[in-house]
């Protein structure tokens, strides 16, 4: 008698491989469930505009950013946030770069002021600088301050000036900005004058 028919493999090697196909599938799904892509709309933004000064890294000149809303509130060193406006940081120049970190020297050399707007009001915005220090009177640095009014979502530069300075207490009309439904609308050249009660000019 021949049983030759009953000695084929065929079938044994197709259940071995849709098992190995399945744990493979399965494995490869789990690690997709571990791990899920992460979109970029699913990280919520600090901000919905920055607006930064940045000068000479080297410079111990103390620039301060100002700003006025279009409520008449002024953020400043003085008066560092209000509802949706903050300034992150009052740079005073390179002598505050460093820092003792257990007993260690860090210094981050960078000069740089950032007025976050995580909302925004409706109207005009003043935006000013104001030379608080200046080591050298009397002459131009070289190495003028720059601004940047940038979007946040979607990443947008939206606005830059270079302004050369010379004399402590100067202050410069950098920009006008008017926000409508949200949004940077329209931008201006005009000059203003920005006061605080008390303010000697």
């Amino acid at each position: 008698m021949n049983n030759h028919k009953f000695k084929s493999s065929t079938a044994f090697t197709d259940l071995l491989f849709l098992m190995l196909s399945g744990v493979t599938t399965l494995f490869v799904l789990s690690f997709l469930l571990i791990n899920p892509i992460s979109k970029s709309e699913d990280v919520p933004s600090p901000a919905k505009y920055l607006i930064t000064m940045e000068y000479d890294k080297e410079s111990n000149d103390d620039l301060d950013l100002w700003l006025q809303t279009p409520s008449g509130t002024i953020i400043y060193y003085g008066n560092r946030g209000t509802g949706f406006t903050n300034l992150e940081r009052d740079d005073l120049g390179k002598k505050t770069d460093c820092a003792i970190v257990k007993g260690e020297e860090i210094c981050i050399p960078i000069n740089r002021e950032v007025i976050t707007l995580r909302g925004v009001e409706e109207g005009e915005y003043k935006l000013q600088m104001r030379v608080y220090i200046q080591m050298v009177n009397g002459r131009p640095t070289g190495n003028p301050a720059h601004f940047e009014i940038v979007g946040i979502n979607p990443y947008k530069v939206l606005f830059t000036k270079d302004v050369e300075y010379a004399d402590a207490r100067q202050r410069f009309s950098v920009i006008r900005f008017t926000v409508r439904d949200g949004e940077i609308v329209s931008f201006s050249d005009l000059p203003f004058e920005l006061k605080l009660e008390g303010d000697a000019r």
